[in-house]
């Protein structure tokens, strides 16, 4: 006659009482869809988003979410191959100071180097201090 204490909670999805959601298990078929926008367009705006959201019949934070982490899982595999930026996005300020360090340790022009107009680098054009 022992009755189990707590009922059986559905395996679909947890009770708002645990606070947690189920993470989103991108099938194949989604994940083509979100493949193929990727390559038209790596930074999806609100609309397309939305859009893509209800084909998928997920959030739109869902696939905002996707979308970052897989522009930054571009970046990384970029940056093991040792490439400074990753083709088809823009340069993060990280990667933007890396070329720049490594373009100045290459040309060996320090701070020392005069620009093309024959100033010195950090020349305002003004007297020189005494």
């Amino acid at each position: 006659m022992a009755e189990d204490p707590q009922p059986a909670a559905p395996a679909a999805a947890p009770t708002a009482a645990e606070g947690k959601t189920l993470r989103w298990q991108i099938g194949s078929s989604a994940l083509q869809v979100l493949e193929h926008v990727y390559t038209m367009e790596p930074f999806p705006g609100l609309e397309t988003r939305r859009d893509l959201a209800r084909q998928l019949n997920v959030s739109a934070r869902q696939v905002q979410v996707w979308f970052q982490n897989k522009r930054q899982r571009e970046r990384k595999i970029s940056k093991q191959m040792g490439l400074f930026s990753t083709p088809g996005l823009p340069d993060t300020p990280a990667t933007t100071a890396a070329k720049a360090a490594a373009s100045a340790g290459n040309s060996g022009g320090g701070a020392g180097s005069s620009s093309a107009d024959g100033k010195a680098a950090g020349d305002g054009g003004g007297a020189a201090a005494p």
